[in-house]
Formats: C-alpha cells, sequence, structure tokens
C-alpha cells in the first residue's frame, strides 16, 4: 500500500512538474480561463434560482482544498524536477569519464586500425617488390655480378665471341629471351681489352669498368692484382681476362675472376 501511495504522489507530482513547464502553463492557462467563464455563468444561473452558487461555504472549502493541493504538488514537483537536472549536471561523476572514456576508445581504435592499414600496405609494397622482375642497371658504375672472387678450379674454355657480339644478343630480344641465348656462353672465359672508366676497391680485390665500343665491360679482379691495378690511370687502355658471369642484363658484360693480360 505504501508502495502504491508513493507511485501515485510521484506520478502527480511528475504531471505538475510537467504542467510547469512553458507550454504546461500556457494549457493551465487557457484551462483556468475556460473554468472561470463557466464558474461565472454557473454562478449567474445559481443566483437567478435564488441559490448560494460560489457563496456556499461547501464551494468555498473545495476551492481553497484544491488550492492546497495544487500548490503541494507543484512544489513537489519542481523539486523534483530540479533535483534530477542537479544530479545530471553535477552529481553522476560518471557522465564526463563515460563521454571521455567512449572518445578515448574511438580513438585507440581509429590508431590500432592506421597501424594495421600501414603494416599491410608494408607487406604489399615488399610483395611487389619481389614479384617485379630486377631491372637492368641503366650506369656504367661498379655492379655485384655474384659468385666468388677467388680463383676458378676448373679448367677453362674460351669463347671466340667477341663482347660487342655477346652484348648483341640482348638486342630487341626480351631479358627470357636474351638469357636463353646468353646461356651457353656463362661461365666460359673470354680475353679482351677496354678503356678504363674506374678503379673502385671491392674488399681486398677491385672492380674496373671497361669501355668497349659503345659497350661496358665489368672486371671483378682479386686482391693478387691489386697493386699491378694501382698503376692505371682512368681513359688508359687495359686488356683482360675473365670468366663471363651467370648474372648478365645485356647492359654491360659482367667477368669473374679477371686477370691482366700481357
Amino acid at each position: 500500500m505504501a508502495l502504491l501511495w508513493e507511485f501515485i504522489i510521484n506520478l502527480a507530482a511528475g504531471l505538475v512538474g510537467d504542467l510547469l513547464s512553458p507550454r504546461g502553463m500556457t494549457g493551465l492557462v487557457i484551462a483556468a480561463l475556460v473554468i472561470v467563464a463557466w464558474l461565472i455563468a454557473w454562478h449567474r444561473r445559481q443566483r437567478a434560482a435564488k441559490k448560494s452558487g460560489m457563496a456556499s461555504w461547501q464551494f468555498v472549502t473545495a476551492c481553497f482544498v484544491i488550492a492546497m493541493l495544487a500548490t503541494a504538488f507543484g512544489g513537489y514537483g519542481l523539486g523534483v524536477l530540479l533535483a534530477d537536472r542537479k544530479v545530471s549536471a553535477s552529481s553522476n561523476p560518471m557522465a564526463f569519464t563515460q563521454t571521455a572514456t567512449v572518445t578515448t576508445d574511438k580513438d585507440t581504435i581509429i590508431t590500432d586500425l592506421r597501424a594495421k592499414l600501414d603494416r599491410q600496405q608494408e607487406e604489399i609494397e615488399k610483395l611487389r617488390g619481389q614479384q617485379q622482375p630486377p631491372q637492368p642497371s641503366q650506369n656504367p658504375g661498379p655492379f655485384f655480378s655474384g659468385g666468388p672472387t677467388t680463383d676458378p678450379v676448373s679448367q677453362r674454355e674460351y669463347t671466340n665471341r667477341t663482347v660487342q657480339e655477346l652484348l648483341g644478343l640482348y638486342k630487341d630480344k626480351t631479358a627470357f629471351q636474351a638469357d636463353k641465348l646468353m646461356e651457353p656462353y656463362k661461365g666460359m672465359w673470354i680475353e679482351t681489352e677496354g678503356i678504363i672508366v674506374g678503379v673502385y676497391p671491392d674488399g681486398p680485390g677491385a672492380v674496373v669498368p671497361l669501355k668497349n665500343g659503345d659497350k661496358m665491360i665489368e672486371c671483378r679482379f682479386n686482391a693478387q692484382w691489386s697493386r699491378q691495378l694501382g698503376r692505371y690511370n682512368n681513359g688508359e687502355s687495359l686488356k683482360v681476362r675473365g670468366k663471363i658471369s651467370t648474372t648478365q642484363n645485356g647492359q654491360q658484360l659482367y667477368l669473374l675472376y679477371c686477370e691482366i693480360a700481357s
């Protein structure tokens, strides 16, 4: 019973509090005007019939009770409404915390997603780099053509092809086609000469680019030739013997185990 009574009081207070809002007050004013007009008309009819009307003590008592109840419920409703607003604005410490937490969570999620996207982009770039065919060198500078730098043990077999003829195999051919044509000459030895473009140290040995006509040769020398190579200058002619490397690209001829041919 107590819970029912409290529910009724809270419901009435809530209704009164809503009625005290700007729209509720406007409605109350209109309703009050209508009631006053009706009461005046009723009072006139009562007086015409020679009755007390609003002057009766029953009517005055009823109006007083209604006024007291309206004032009580109105005050209670205003108190509940203001208390709720105060609690929402200042007495709820979780409101700002929850908002900040939601904002922080969103920033964290966005940061994680960006990091994942960056990692995926890096992996994609790595895969693209692995799938792309190796690009031929566009400059006559030193190029590591692979293979050991010690003297070969197997017996040498020389080719009678010139540098111009070997690199000519790449003309108007794809890298795949030219590599097939070059395959029989890989591992063979060749004796040739050219103009020194530079002498570059390469560990204990050296790399010497030579210009042969309009073609380039890259010669890799072991450490035993370093002292003799130190006597040569750019622009001088050098005659060499070397083993044709298994790695070629058509831009220049790569030779291993080179020797200075006297």
